[in-house]
C-alpha cells in the first residue's frame, strides 16, 4: 500500500499504513482531527450544529487520550 504523504500534515510526517506503528497511526489521526477543527471553525453553520461538531470532536479526542 502506498504511503500517506501530504504536505498539510503537521510536521510533514509520512506514514506507511502497512508498517506503521500504533503510535504513528494515533499521531496521524490526531493531526487530522486538528485539521478538522481548523476547517470547521471557518465554516458558516448554525450555532447548534457548531456546538454538536465541537462536542463530537472533543469526545473523539478524549477517546484517543484514554487509549494512548
Amino acid at each position: 500500500m502506498r504511503g500517506f504523504d501530504q504536505a498539510t500534515l503537521l510536521g510533514g510526517k509520512k506514514v506507511h499504513f502497512l508498517d506503521a506503528t500504533e503510535e504513528e497511526v494515533v499521531d496521524l489521526v490526531r493531526s487530522l482531527v486538528i485539521q478538522l477543527e481548523i476547517m470547521a471553525s471557518c465554516l458558516a453553520m448554525p450555532t447548534q450544529q457548531r456546538k454538536l461538531l465541537r462536542a463530537n470532536i472533543a469526545s473523539f479526542q478524549a477517546y484517543l487520550n484514554r487509549r494512548h
